[in-house]
């Protein structure tokens, strides 16, 4: 699973793919990585979550597609991070379509040395390895 989590520490970065992770599995990785990354004294994080092609909450939930992009950008929205953030308007945040890249404050007293938990495996992970494992 740690394919998933790229650690820049030069440039005191993470990058967290979220893709294949449902609703639910997306927002506690989520939520884990961007406190752990502010404990470590990160500046910045990037949650990937694909769904560059869906525009608009309404388009999410009528395609069933995006739920996970949607999520996260509303917890920015309300301020869930803010402990750990800047505010969602700051222009240090950089949101594309496919992707999130929030700006954290800064940590007086980081971690160190960082340490990092281990990614849960989601379900989709999970589901392929039963399958793979019921076949052979």
């Amino acid at each position: 699973m740690q394919e998933r989590l790229n650690l820049d520490d030069r440039e005191r970065q993470l990058s967290v793919d979220l893709c294949g992770y449902t609703v639910r599995e997306a927002e506690e990785v989520a939520d884990e990585k961007v406190r752990e990354a502010w404990e470590n004294g990160y500046e910045r994080i990037t949650l990937i979550h694909g769904c560059s092609y869906i525009r608009h909450h309404f388009q999410a939930a009528a395609l069933g597609q995006g739920g996970v992009k949607w999520t996260l950008r509303s917890r920015l929205a309300q301020g869930y991070w803010n402990k750990y953030v800047f505010p969602r308007r700051s222009a240090k945040h950089d949101v594309g379509g496919c992707y999130m890249t929030l700006a954290l404050r800064p940590n007086p007293t980081p971690r160190c040395p960082a340490s990092w938990e281990p990614l849960q495996m989601g379900y989709h992970e999970w589901v392929r390895e039963e399958a793979l494992a019921s076949t052979s």
